[in-house]
């Protein structure tokens, strides 16, 4: 470990305690949900969690449940996208780059899944992403 490291980790342990001392669990929480969030933009995953081990609670903290929530529904909506074009690429034929950008635009899920259902019930591309 680097001196700028050590140094780091000296000084974070210091606001560890500090913070333990002064804030609420809630306002805790909070502080470090954000500074965990915050690092992210400079730092690399091993040293902020050198930096951040043994601060408790972050994963309990709702900003933090609120991220995962968030990173799981997009994922479920682009997981969704993907099956949908695949499944019309083998009823359809490829889509087109105009088809291909209205599929990708589409953030909701319930309305990629009634996409997914109808692919067996139209013609084509168009019929398919034509408003029921």
């Amino acid at each position: 470990m680097s001196s700028p490291e050590k140094a780091r980790l000296q000084s974070l342990g210091i606001r560890v305690g500090k913070l333990d001392r002064e804030a609420t669990k809630t306002q805790a929480e909070t502080l470090w949900t954000a500074t965990y969030l915050l690092m992210g933009l400079k730092y690399s995953d091993e040293l902020i969690d050198r930096l951040l081990e043994g601060v408790q609670n972050m994963k309990e903290s709702v900003t933090y449940q609120k991220i995962l929530r968030e990173g799981r529904a997009e994922g479920r909506a682009e997981e969704a996208k993907r099956i949908l074009k695949r499944q019309g690429s083998k009823r359809f034929g490829k889509p087109e780059p105009l088809i291909e950008a209205a599929i990708d635009a589409i953030a909701d899920l319930d309305r990629l899944e009634q996409l997914s259902d109808r692919v067996l019930e139209v013609t084509g591309w168009e019929e398919l992403l034509a408003q029921p």
